[in-house]
């Protein structure tokens, strides 16, 4: 009888421990978290030197948008680094692609793509490379 019981017990934990799995968000869902999530930068590095510090202030709060119909948009957030600046400042369509490794955003038509570091329910980390500098931005959820 004993033996039953450990080895339903086995098959119980095993059931809930792949339900578990099952019920996982996407990556798509982390981004959007299933209808729009807002991210912020948190830190830059441009070429491997962190130059957070060099960024104008005013570029921490904007809101950088990303909608689970895969359109996405920049949000001047409450402080312009420029006053004429429109308060949407980009917009356009995204997708993730390469098994969810890469993030490929198309506004104005141009195309940027990135690769996804790190996607968590609160971080997102992409890296890219623009004229042979590697460039990474660190996002974290508004």
């Amino acid at each position: 009888m004993k033996k039953i019981f450990l080895g339903v017990m086995a098959l119980s934990l095993a059931l809930v421990a792949c339900k578990k799995d099952e019920d996982a968000p996407t990556k798509s869902e982390l981004l959007t978290n299933g209808s729009s999530k807002t991210w912020a930068i948190s830190k830059f590095f441009y070429g491997g030197q962190d130059i957070t510090d060099a960024i104008d202030s005013c570029s921490f709060d904007d809101n950088f948008v990303f909608r689970s119909d895969f359109t996405f948009e920049v949000n001047e957030g409450e402080t312009k680094c420029d006053s004429e600046d429109p308060q949407i400042s980009e917009s356009g369509v995204w997708a993730l692609i390469e098994n969810d490794t890469k993030i490929v955003q198309i506004s104005d038509g141009i195309t940027d793509t990135a690769t996804v570091l790190r996607l968590t329910e609160g971080n997102l980390d992409i890296e890219s490379v623009d004229d042979g500098i590697t460039n990474e931005i660190r996002f974290v959820k508004k």
